[in-house]
């Protein structure tokens, strides 16, 4: 299979009319409203699925990082060789920068959400002949999206 016979299926290369009868949409009136409900339980929300990381990759995985590990393993060496004040001190410095660490992405994860709904893209569609503004992660396969100058497309 060439490069060419691979780009050929994909809808950016089809003509609209292949793809209007592809997607069972009205070029000229878009969707009708049982059609979107439809889609939209078969297809759900247009967005990416969400990862679910683990708190232990959120929060504690960066808390091992290099530094971390020898101020560890120093502690111990100090330990066994029996100077208190110099072990205190070391995982005092490790907890000290666990909680910074851990903090930081907490505040992160937050600023990240925050900006996600935010930056939440409204796109204007034809549907049941008439144009409408809604949130990208609303559209369904067969929507007709209108676009003008300088509109984002994600």
């Amino acid at each position: 299979m060439n490069q060419t016979q691979i780009r050929s299926d994909k809808p950016y290369f089809q003509p609209i009319d292949v793809l209007i009868s592809k997607f069972q949409t009205d070029s000229n009136n878009g969707l009708k409203t049982s059609e979107i409900e439809e889609k939209f339980i078969k297809f759900g929300f247009n967005e990416l699925p969400k990862i679910k990381a683990s708190l232990w990759k959120i929060y504690l995985a960066p808390i091992f990082n290099f530094l971390i590990i020898i101020l560890i393993i120093s502690a111990v060496i100090v330990i066994i060789l029996g100077d208190l004040t110099s072990t205190i001190i070391t995982f005092t410095v490790v907890v000290i920068n666990s909680i910074t660490v851990i903090t930081q992405q907490y505040r992160a994860r937050k600023a990240l959400d925050a900006l996600r709904q935010i930056a939440a893209l409204k796109t204007v569609v034809l549907r049941d002949g008439i144009q409408f503004e809604i949130p990208t992660k609303e559209l369904v396969p067969g929507d007709i999206i209108l676009l003008e100058q300088g509109d984002k497309i994600g």
